[in-house]
């Protein structure tokens, strides 16, 4: 799913926007609510992303009270993946933590990461495309065209196998942000990854490329593979 952020004023360019320290990952080998902890550090006018990623598709995620959904994407088979974001406000700094659902008990892992920089005054997303590929071949998303310079792009990837890892299946130029496994070890499970880049000028992105990975003998695991641009 390509998705992007825009300002309806380009005559100022911003600075990029900045993935901060203090992400966090969580994962349940089967719950249907998941409490995740606060990225450390989080302040006021920061956005915090959040990707959920569960097993089994067609299944409804659900985030706390103010927060906005990008989208939720139902893979043909086994997976389900949603972002989900919030401008962080003074309840949100003071917060230990934010618990997200999924409508059945699943692998469930979600990663939270704060982004400093990113426009805080336009919150839809006008342009979007859905990428979801089986296990056998490379996952490519096309480009993505921003009107802004210094967009950050996100690329996001779940597959529908606990014995899958993304250590080292980074796709071409896009710096790993983080790993992650529910239900690890199992088919059952979920293997996800986040990953960054700067897209400096207005205009095309490349392709993103990823690799097909998981338990081999699993014929039926399914990869969801999404970008969104975050414009400054």
């Amino acid at each position: 799913m390509l998705l992007m952020f825009c300002s309806q004023d380009t005559d100022v360019i911003a600075d990029l926007p900045v993935v901060e320290s203090g992400e966090t990952f969580t994962a349940s080998n089967a719950t249907a609510s998941l409490v995740c902890t606060k990225p450390v550090g989080l302040s006021e006018g920061e956005m915090i992303l959040a990707f959920v990623m569960t097993d089994a598709t067609g299944k409804d995620h659900g985030a706390p009270v103010g927060w906005s959904n990008v989208f939720e994407d139902y893979g043909p088979t086994s997976v389900t993946t949603s972002v989900f974001y919030k401008i962080a406000d003074s309840s949100d700094v003071a917060a230990s933590n934010f618990t997200f659902t999924c409508d059945a008990s699943e692998a469930f892992g979600v990663h939270l990461l704060r982004v400093s920089g990113a426009n805080a005054t336009q919150s839809q997303p006008i342009s979007q495309k859905t990428a979801v590929q089986s296990r056998g071949s490379t996952n490519t998303l096309t480009e993505i065209t921003t009107d802004t310079a210094n967009c950050l792009l996100f690329a996001i990837a779940n597959v529908a196998d606990g014995n899958g890892d993304w250590t080292g299946n980074d796709p071409a130029t896009y710096t790993a942000v983080q790993y992650g496994q529910a239900r690890p070890g199992n088919t059952a499970g979920v293997a996800t990854g986040v990953w960054q880049k700067d897209h400096a000028t207005a205009g095309a992105t490349s392709d993103v490329v990823f690799a097909a990975i998981g338990d081999t003998a699993n014929v039926s695991e399914t990869h969801s593979v999404s970008l969104i641009a975050i414009q400054p």
